[in-house]
């Protein structure tokens, strides 16, 4: 799909509608603690964990780097359906 493509800019506009860019300002609180975890395991993956632990959220990734830390609960994809099917009436 070439740049500047009908379906590519529909594509990239989609994509960046759903996307939410959060400033490190607001978890850099987290940064230190999430990288203490993450720095044997994988130490690109701290800004993720920071922003779950300033959210106290957990995390929705398929990264197995993100599933051995133990800080926050990291789920799968296909955790999440395993979830949403077992929560239907």
């Amino acid at each position: 799909m070439p740049l500047g493509c009908p379906s590519y800019d529909y594509a990239l506009k989609f994509l960046l509608e759903s996307i939410t860019i959060v400033p490190q300002q607001l978890y850099k609180d987290q940064v230190s603690r999430a990288y203490s975890e993450m720095a044997a395991i994988d130490p690109k993956d701290t800004p993720f964990l920071a922003l779950a632990l300033h959210l106290e959220s957990p995390l929705w990734s398929d990264d197995t780097h993100l599933k051995r830390q133990a800080l926050v609960p990291c789920y799968s994809t296909n955790e999440i359906l395993d979830l949403l099917e077992n929560s239907s009436p």
